[in-house]
C-alpha cells in the first residue's frame, strides 16, 4: 500500500522488463516497446531444455512478402525482423511451460509427451538485450521450485517441489503430506515419453539469482 516502506516489495521481486521490437532490413526504421513482466511463457514442443526455449523465445520472425512491415508515411511497407529480448531479469524468475499445442485433426489442444531437461544452475547471459549493465553481479540463477502436473488440457494434479533455505533440501508437498526428496527424484519423476499422461511434467520453474539469495533467503 502507499507509504509503507515495502510497498514494493512483490515487483521489486518478481518483476522484469522484456523489449519487443520491429527492425526494417532496407531502411534505417525500429519500433519498440518496453513490457514489464512477471513470469514467462515458454513452449516445450519442438525444444529438449530450457535453454532450446530461451532460444525459440527470442529467435527473429522475418516479415516480408504479404507479412510486411507498414513503416509510416515515409516508407510505406518494408521487409522487417520481429523478435523480443530482454532488458533484464527478476531476482525471483518464474517460468511457465506450455505443454500443450493445437491439433488441427482434432481442432483442440492436445498434450505434448516429451523428455525436457531443466538444469539447477541457469546462465540467463545469453538472452539479455545488454548484460553489460550489471558486470559486477552475475545473471546466473539456481533453481529453487518445481511445480508438477499430471493430467491432460482441461483437469490434471498438481504437486510442488520447493527448497525453503539456501542451501537446505527439496521438499515434495502433496496436499497434506511434506516430505524430503532430492532433484534427483523430481527430475526422475517424468516424463511424458515414457509415462503418457500419467507422467509427471514440470508445469512451473522457480528460479532465484544467486547474487540475491543472502537477501531473499538469508545466509544461513
Amino acid at each position: 500500500m502507499p507509504g509503507f516502506p515495502n510497498q514494493n516489495a512483490v515487483s521489486d521481486i518478481f518483476s522484469g522488463k522484456l523489449i519487443n521490437f520491429i527492425s526494417c532490413t532496407h531502411v534505417d526504421h525500429k519500433v519498440s516497446r518496453l513490457e514489464n513482466f512477471s513470469s514467462i511463457t515458454l513452449h516445450v514442443d519442438g525444444n529438449r531444455s530450457l535453454d532450446d526455449s530461451f532460444r525459440h523465445f527470442t529467435e527473429l520472425d522475418i516479415m516480408d512478402g504479404v507479412y510486411q512491415f507498414h513503416a509510416g508515411d515515409r516508407y510505406g511497407l518494408q521487409d522487417a525482423v520481429k523478435g523480443s529480448i530482454f532488458q533484464n531479469f527478476p531476482p525471483v524468475l518464474v517460468l511457465q511451460l506450455r505443454w500443450w499445442r493445437y491439433n488441427i485433426e482434432q481442432n483442440g489442444l492436445e498434450v505434448i509427451f516429451q523428455d525436457y531437461e531443466f538444469p539447477e544452475e541457469f546462465n540467463a547471459t545469453p538472452y539479455l538485450f545488454s548484460p553489460g549493465t550489471s558486470q559486477l553481479e552475475s545473471w546466473t540463477y539456481t533453481l529453487y521450485g518445481v511445480i508438477m502436473h499430471r493430467g491432460d488440457t482441461s483437469r490434471g494434479y498438481y504437486n510442488a517441489f520447493l527448497r525453503p533455505t539456501k542451501d537446505g533440501s527439496f521438499y515434495k508437498f502433496d496436499n497434506h503430506r511434506v516430505t524430503r526428496t532430492t532433484l534427483k527424484d523430481i527430475k526422475d519423476a517424468n516424463f511424458g515419453e515414457r509415462a503418457g499422461l500419467y507422467s509427471w511434467r514440470p508445469a512451473i520453474l522457480i528460479y532465484i539469482r544467486k547474487s540475491r539469495l543472502d537477501a531473499l533467503l538469508g545466509s544461513t
